[in-house]
């Protein structure tokens, strides 16, 4: 199809500024520019029907959170299923920041057009320190993945999650610690609906289970619950804190640790 550039879209940078732009040269860049270069991390959006989206994010001492001139890009071609950064209440496909800090939370959005699995993976991690912890924050859970050596995995179902998935530097493990060890697994993924009062649980399409038990920390069961279907929800109303779903199924007992905030 056509491409089209609107003036809207240019913003004067020089070269001799080291930026997040790029320019297109007919040779090769120098040894000594490319020393130069910034931190960038690129993220890989791999989708249910098999849409696949890179998104960047680099640093640069005059960038900010927020938009910047010539730092960041905003997302001009949105596909059916996608991924892009969010912040100022626009979507980029690159965004500059001043520090990949511990404290900094990006959020991300995905679009899901047909129910199934996502991936979200380190695609590259450019002069950076190679012991910096990047993790993916499901806030649906409370729970962090760290990406440097696997991607991020979960089973979606269709629709737009705006305010669930962010990019994070800061694992919350020791906020999940505990005496019993339970082990995250992906047959099935769990989300709280405080304002309705349920616990929605669902299960991957190979998955078959019959019962669900949910239990506190400290080990008393809370309630327990027939599972009739692929999609379940119970009602139930617990206050906040870690909660562990023990999962009757098929391939033996699968157990799932849920922070409720």
């Amino acid at each position: 199809g056509s491409i089209v550039f609107k003036n809207s879209q240019r913003a004067f940078v020089t070269e001799a500024v080291d930026t997040l732009s790029m320019f297109m040269r007919s040779s090769k860049p120098s040894v000594s520019r490319s020393k130069k270069s910034n931190p960038i991390i690129r993220l890989m959006y791999d989708s249910p029907t098999g849409f696949h989206r890179q998104i960047a994010i680099g640093l640069h001492e005059k960038a900010s959170n927020g938009f910047d001139i010539g730092y960041d890009a905003f997302m001009a071609d949105i596909n059916e299923e996608d991924m892009y950064w969010v912040f100022d209440g626009r979507k980029f496909v690159i965004q500059g920041v001043n520090s990949f800090d511990k404290n900094q939370k990006f959020p991300l959005e995905l679009i899901v057009k047909e129910a199934g699995p996502v991936k979200i993976k380190l695609d590259s991690f450019e002069n950076i320190d190679p012991n910096l912890g990047l993790y993916i924050m499901d806030k649906a859970t409370g729970q962090t993945y760290q990406i440097n050596e696997k991607p991020f995995k979960a089973y979606l179902e269709a629709g737009v999650y705006s305010n669930r998935f962010e990019l994070v530097f800061q694992s919350n493990q020791h906020r999940l610690s505990s005496t019993d060890e339970v082990k995250i697994i992906d047959e099935f993924s769990v989300y709280y609906d405080s304002k309705a009062s349920e616990l929605n649980i669902l299960l991957q399409p190979d998955t078959i289970a019959s019962n669900v038990d949910i239990y506190d920390f400290v080990g008393q069961k809370i309630t327990s619950s027939e599972i009739k279907s692929r999609e379940n929800t119970i009602p139930i109303s617990i206050d906040n804190g870690i909660y562990v779903l023990k999962l009757q199924t098929t391939n033996g007992l699968l157990t799932k640790k849920i922070l409720i905030k």
